[in-house]
């Protein structure tokens, strides 16, 4: 017999290892319980790549599996469901909503519908791909789970309005996309009062003002924005207008705001060339901000050119957003920013060639101001994590070489010490931290 802090710290290794808690829940009795409690406590339905008849067999097979064993439904705390092609969740619904009505314990629902095409994924999508209709059943089944106390984090691409408002007992809340679709009828109409959640992420922004107007007013009748803590947002691709939208949002919470993760828009430039006061975010408001995540492209603006002068601002956007950003932040008196998260990518497969670096060493000299303990006197961590696509042409050792300059300057700073961290991620993936605890 181990001693039971042996076998927690055994389980604490292997807790995302699938294979090695199976091993152990068939050797030993004692590791049964708690093996079943990891393996069951994350559960996703079509992961990347995975063929519709195969998730369809496995949803199958969990739940033959959760029906004869009912105390696995105790352990299933998220769930997630993705079907980004359309091609097999409302193919097969009764077997999924059947697993969704067992799980009495569920803590998050994620349903991924965002559409990508299986032939053309990079294709323009018409409005009638990007909207999921969503059957009776399915919808009941929703109603049924928001209404549940145990759930805390929902996210859906397309989430209904109507849906939304039942969802008083939600702390985190996610979506792409509101849909104006109703409920069945004979559905709950006694729930009225605005969410009180602490954090919001929006997957992406309206291409259409009107449609971003309307997606603002929405929020202000559904969310009691004053309550927000934490914020995820995706501008990426949108122009300043996005920009203008988020603060409308952020207006409410900002001085309260304990935590932003932002990928600015793509026309952020246009004011920071000339003035910094651009973007039209009032950044010193956001005096309880605690964590601060950033996600820019370093490479904006060199398509085509045959050298680069990573001195010269008029080639990249965002990056200049992001020392202004700081900088504003700074300016707020008692910064209070702990951690901060920095993601820079570096797409040199749109270069008609491949640039050339003529001072390479300069360019994230600028982030140096984030070692001034009289400007970010509370700052304990930074992880950086650098992006490059196409790195066997592009100047990547020039650059990974000046950051770790960049690295080694804030590391000297002294009180408080910087913790600082340097990633190399070649894959595009998403980079916000989750918002489920």
């Amino acid at each position: 017999m181990f001693p039971p802090e042996i076998e927690e710290e055994i389980l604490g290794h292997l807790w995302d290892d699938n294979e090695a808690l199976k091993a152990c829940a068939l050797t030993r009795r004692s590791f049964l319980f708690p093996a079943q409690q990891l393996l069951y406590h994350k559960v996703v339905f079509g992961r990347p790549f995975e063929s519709p008849r195969r998730t369809i067999r496995q949803v199958a097979d969990l739940l033959e599996v959760l029906e004869a064993n009912p105390m696995l439904c105790t352990h299933v705390r998220y769930l997630e469901i993705v079907d980004q092609r359309r091609d097999w969740l409302r193919r097969d619904d009764c077997l999924i909503l059947r697993i969704i009505r067992l799980l009495d314990n569920l803590q998050a629902l994620i349903v991924d519908t965002r559409y990508e095409s299986r032939k053309w994924p990079f294709s323009i999508i018409s409005p009638e791909q990007v909207i999921v209709e969503w059957p009776d059943t399915f919808l009941s089944a929703f109603l049924d789970v928001i209404h549940r106390p145990t759930l805390k984090f929902f996210s859906m691409t397309d989430f209904p309005m109507e849906l939304m408002k039942h969802g008083g007992h939600l702390t985190h809340l996610s979506f792409w996309k509101l849909s104006p679709q109703p409920l069945p009828p004979g559905s709950c109409t006694s729930c009225v009062g605005k969410l009180g959640i602490h954090s919001l992420e929006l997957q992406g922004f309206p291409n259409e003002s009107h449609e971003g107007l309307s997606l603002v007013q929405h929020l202000r009748c559904l969310v009691d924005l004053k309550k927000i803590r934490r914020v995820y947002v995706n501008a990426a691709g949108k122009e300043i207008q996005a920009h203008h939208l988020l603060w409308d949002i952020l207006q409410d919470c900002s001085d309260k705001l304990e935590e932003l993760a932002i990928s600015p828009c793509h026309g952020i430039s246009a004011g920071y060339k000339i003035n910094p006061s651009g973007d039209p975010i009032d950044w010193s408001t956001f005096r309880s901000l605690r964590v601060f995540c950033a996600s820019v492209n370093g490479s904006d603006g060199y398509a085509g050119l045959r050298s680069v002068d990573w001195e010269d601002p008029q080639h990249f956007e965002s990056y200049p957003w992001l020392i202004g950003v700081l900088d504003q932040l700074a300016s707020s008196g008692n910064c209070g920013i702990e951690e901060i998260f920095i993601h820079v990518l570096f797409d040199f497969s749109r270069c008609d060639n491949t640039p050339s670096v003529t001072s390479g060493h300069r360019y994230f000299k600028d982030l140096e101001l984030l070692s001034d303990e009289t400007r970010f006197p509370r700052l304990k961590a930074i992880k950086f994590t650098l992006e490059i696509i196409h790195p066997n042409h592009s100047p990547r050792d020039d650059l990974e070489d000046n950051l770790q300059d960049v690295v080694q300057r804030l590391r000297m700073r002294s009180h408080p010490p910087i913790k600082v961290e340097v990633s190399r991620d070649h894959n595009v993936k998403r980079f916000f931290r989750s918002i489920f605890p």
